[in-house]
């Protein structure tokens, strides 16, 4: 399911909710010069903005780019 349009969809949904709400963030990484070829990504989920500010942040990428790495 991890390839599906359908899941990529949902999602994309729910980081679209954390993001109005304040509790994550998700970016996506792209080469410059291969528009809308993801090759990583870039979360932030359980943003705290108390007095105490902090989150969570995640990095994926594909195993082509780490080969590069």
């Amino acid at each position: 399911m991890f390839y599906t349009e359908l899941f990529w969809a949902m999602r994309m949904r729910q980081r679209e909710m954390d993001w109005k709400d304040s509790r994550g963030a998700l970016f996506l990484v792209m080469p410059e010069k291969e528009a809308g070829r993801v090759i990583g990504t870039v979360s932030l989920s359980n943003i705290n903005r108390g007095v105490f500010q902090g989150c969570h942040l995640a990095t994926t990428s594909t195993t082509r780019t780490r080969a590069r790495a």
